[in-house]
């Protein structure tokens, strides 16, 4: 007895609408209601904290007042990492040295700069040791067959 019609609603369902639904009215009669449950909720947590003698009005302002003290002490605590944070960048750019054209140093670009240099600095001082080796041979080999 629930079969299927050709317009896509059981027939259980056709006599509640007549007119086939298109896919985004579909979904609106549950959207209607849960909007229309929400403000209801809204409208009974107005009514209880509006009545300070109700059972629910000691505990209920104790958690409002405990969410804002919440919402304070993160915008405290938001505002000291700030603070922190600015003094912190502002020692680490002063302590840092910069290029010529105004751009921080990298430590670690300096080190590998450093240790390329002092290679470079090896292999000549290795080049010279050789260059003066081959004119010490090419010397004593002159010398020999003088």
């Amino acid at each position: 007895s629930f079969q299927q019609e050709d317009d896509g609603v059981l027939e259980v369902d056709s006599h509640c609408d007549a007119k086939p639904r298109s896919p985004a009215r579909a979904s609106s009669p549950d959207v209607d209601e849960t909007e229309r449950l929400e403000r209801m909720l809204e409208s009974d947590a107005r009514e209880l904290s509006d009545c300070a003698d109700g059972p629910l009005s000691s505990p209920l302002r104790a958690l409002h007042e405990a969410e804002e003290l919440g919402r304070e002490a993160e915008r405290g605590l938001e505002a000291e990492l700030a603070r922190e944070g600015m003094q912190s960048e502002e020692a680490i750019g002063e302590a840092k040295p910069t290029t010529p054209d105004g751009e921080a140093v990298d430590d670690y670009e300096r080190q590998l700069e450093a240790e390329l240099e002092d290679h470079l600095c090896d292999l000549r001082l290795e080049e010279r040791r050789a260059a003066v080796a081959a004119e010490a041979a090419g010397r004593r080999q002159a010398g020999q067959v003088a």
